[in-house]
């Protein structure tokens, strides 16, 4: 009869069963398609993975028609497959949806004392942010992801000791 092999595998990013995480996507699906195993892996390891998407916008897209409810729902069935403990789209059919690039000041503002997942509710060990690339929304949540974690916090406004950007679609 052989015995199960237990396996210790490191925490990816030097984290700690316990510790927790704060992903930012500029829209949903962009975590799954971008970080998606990273999340995987974390969760299962025992670290607390939140999830804010900024935008959704229902409409017109790529040759077919973007619902957000349908979207939303994804997303949730998306977050709770990779065990993300908390989750939130923040802006749906609204004007800061349809042009992030605008609120800027606000995208900030949501990113480092939103109502959650943020930093000031989160309170990670780890920030990861779109690397930017070449869509105007993901440039814009990595330079306010930026912003939300400069030098010279506050009690309020914690910055994690890891910030990163991940590459999606």
């Amino acid at each position: 009869m052989m015995l199960p092999l237990e396996v210790s595998v490191p925490i990816p990013f030097g984290l700690s069963a316990g510790d927790s995480v704060l992903v930012v996507s500029a829209h949903p699906d962009d975590e799954t398609l971008g970080m998606g195993g990273a999340i995987a892996a974390l969760t299962a390891a025992g670290v607390s993975v939140d999830v804010l998407a900024v935008a959704c916008l229902s409409g017109p897209m790529y040759g077919g028609v973007s619902d957000a409810a349908v979207r939303a729902a994804e997303f949730a069935d998306a977050c709770d497959a990779l065990g993300v403990a908390g989750r939130r789209i923040a802006w749906t059919d609204t004007g800061q949806a349809a042009a992030p690039w605008l609120h800027v000041t606000e995208l900030v503002t949501l990113i480092e004392a939103g109502p959650g997942p943020s930093l000031a509710v989160t309170r990670p060990v780890a920030l990861f942010i779109p690397a930017g690339g070449h869509h105007q929304d993901h440039r814009a949540v990595h330079e306010a992801g930026l912003a939300a974690t400069r030098p010279g916090g506050c009690e309020s406004r914690p910055a994690p000791p890891i910030v990163a950007g991940y590459d999606g679609p």
